[in-house]
């Protein structure tokens, strides 16, 4: 009888050690299942930032909104081997690797990097870059011609908006600074029925700059109004057929 009372006592011992432990690994799978997954939009193919073979960096709305970015130029500080130069502007002229523009009195023809915003080409066009509404905004380096043709030779920019969908939703925003500064956007977006799904965003950003002309007493000689407006629409016209048209006004 006493061996009998051992073996039920070392049973019992042994499953109240090892049942914290099936615990854990429950909670680990958990933890598993609910990290974030990030894709990427500008390859062949829709996939992960894992699976993509590219050289490739992406920042998320989450981020560029903690970081109070207002524009493309606010962001690739925290890109590598990328640069910007844009003079008294925001940052026309974009850098990857060393590779590409950096000013110009005349429009370059085929620059060295590109930037599509919305499958827009804006490439030499950065001063149009603005951040409200946007996604995700990926970077790739190297050579991409292959995917996006001579505008891409050392690198692109690619700027997503955030995507029409079926829920009703919006957001708005609204800031303002020294040397005059104020932004203020709105963004919705829905179904429309038939028409399929819509979102409409605008913004407008308006700055006195940081100079100030005291022969002309003049503050305002590096002022800045930009005003940017996007219209998405996603129409299923069957099982396998999807229309997008988008419509940008800067």
């Amino acid at each position: 009888m006493k061996i009998i009372h051992s073996y039920l006592a070392a049973s019992i011992t042994t499953a109240l050690f090892t049942s914290p432990v099936f615990a854990d690994v429950a909670e680990d799978t958990q933890d598993t299942q609910d990290i974030e997954v990030i894709e990427v939009s500008g390859d062949f193919h829709r996939r992960t930032l894992n699976e993509t073979t590219s050289s490739v960096s992406i920042i998320d709305k989450d981020a560029m909104q903690q970081r109070h970015s207002q524009h493309l130029q606010d962001t690739l500080n925290s890109f590598a081997n990328v640069n910007f130069s844009g003079g008294t502007s925001t940052a026309r002229f974009i850098q990857i690797r060393g590779i590409g523009e950096r000013s110009q009195f005349v429009d370059p023809v085929t620059p060295s990097v590109g930037l599509l915003i919305d499958g827009i080409d804006y490439s030499g066009l950065g001063s149009a870059a603005s951040l409200f509404d946007i996604n995700q905004v990926e970077v790739f380096r190297g050579p991409q011609s292959g995917r996006f043709g001579v505008n891409a030779m050392a690198g692109l920019l690619l700027l997503d908006s955030t995507a029409p969908s079926s829920d009703f939703n919006g957001e708005f925003q609204l800031s303002a600074g020294n040397y005059s500064e104020a932004m203020g956007g709105l963004a919705m977006g829905g179904s429309l029925g038939v028409l399929g799904n819509a979102r409409f965003s605008v913004s407008q950003f308006q700055q006195d700059g940081y100079m100030e002309n005291t022969y002309l007493d003049r503050d305002d000689t590096e002022q800045r109004d930009e005003l940017s407006a996007r219209f998405l629409l996603d129409t299923e016209l069957s099982k396998d057929w999807l229309l997008q048209t988008v419509l940008h006004y800067n």
